[in-house]
């Protein structure tokens, strides 16, 4: 209990100085501003595919979809992923090396709190930011969809938030251990940037390596777990390993354990919790002096 207390100080402590922060105010303004734009002109074109019944949108498959074609469709936005990923991972990329640089990270240290404490409320409090930026873009895309006429579904547009969330808190977790490899935040920011490009294109050569590695990837990952909200909705990936399509038809007989929602769920916790272990290993052992 008092550890969950003493966690629970950290994470207050640190959102009260994001919030004071006029760079992280300004930051999540413009982005919320930015996706929230971006996606009522996405809503244009669902509009437009509304009453669909089958067919094939980008990697995804949908039978007899009809409206609820708006949560492939947003998820397969390349551009809006890449934004939201960046910002993401130079988030979690700034929580050990940004306070250090800012010289907040003695101040935080000098709280009646161990190492492992201070980290792990740094990052819920990161994790929560980015948390609040989904919630509110598309809690206002939702909005803006029933307001046009469009009848998706609130329960899956909760589930789709929260998928969002737990793909973003990856980079995020990335970011933060990144932040603990190197003392200039120009350094890590760099890192940051090659690592989201390279995420966002390991799914290429890991398919290219063997089918069963495909779902090791966050892209193919975050499409299987959103494909897993409707049992009309497969991606490309399952229909190839797990039935047949002739044309724009398709039929799923059996999914194998790799193209599965439970091994996207196991990769998509392995991809938050492994960087993050790395992350503190190395904070609980560095010096923060320098």
């Amino acid at each position: 209990m008092r550890k969950l207390q003493a966690v629970n100080s950290v994470y207050w402590f640190e959102l009260r100085r994001h919030y004071r922060s006029r760079r992280t105010v300004a930051t999540v303004a413009i982005m919320t501003f930015l996706c929230v734009v971006y996606l009522f002109n996405i809503l244009r074109v669902t509009n437009i595919a509304r009453g669909r019944n089958v067919g094939t949108t980008g990697h995804f498959y949908l039978q007899s979809i009809n409206h609820d074609i708006l949560y492939p469709t947003v998820a397969l936005s390349s551009l809006l992923m890449l934004v939201l990923a960046c910002f993401a991972t130079f988030l979690g990329a700034g929580t050990i090396v940004g306070a250090r640089e800012d010289g907040t990270l003695r101040t935080v240290q000098s709280l009646p709190f161990d190492r492992r404490t201070v980290f792990i409320g740094s990052v819920f409090a990161r994790v929560t930011i980015v948390a609040v930026v989904v919630v509110v873009v598309f809690g206002l895309t939702l909005a803006q969809a029933y307001r046009i006429g469009l009848s998706p579904s609130l329960t899956r547009g909760i589930g789709f938030v929260s998928i969002f969330v737990a793909h973003l808190a990856g980079y995020t977790a990335v970011g933060v251990s990144l932040s603990t490899l190197r003392r200039r935040r120009s350094v890590v920011f760099g890192a940051a940037l090659v690592a989201v490009i390279g995420l966002l294109l390991a799914s290429i050569p890991l398919s290219m390596v063997s089918p069963r590695l495909t779902l090791l990837g966050p892209g193919p990952i975050f499409d299987t777990l959103v494909a897993g909200l409707d049992d009309r909705v497969y991606t490309a990936f399952q229909v190839e390993h797990g039935g047949e399509r002739t044309g724009l038809t398709f039929s799923v007989d059996e999914l194998p354990l790799f193209a599965s929602t439970s091994a996207a769920l196991l990769s998509q916790t392995a991809w938050i919790v492994l960087p993050l272990a790395i992350g503190l290993y190395r904070y609980e052992r560095s010096d923060i002096t320098n």
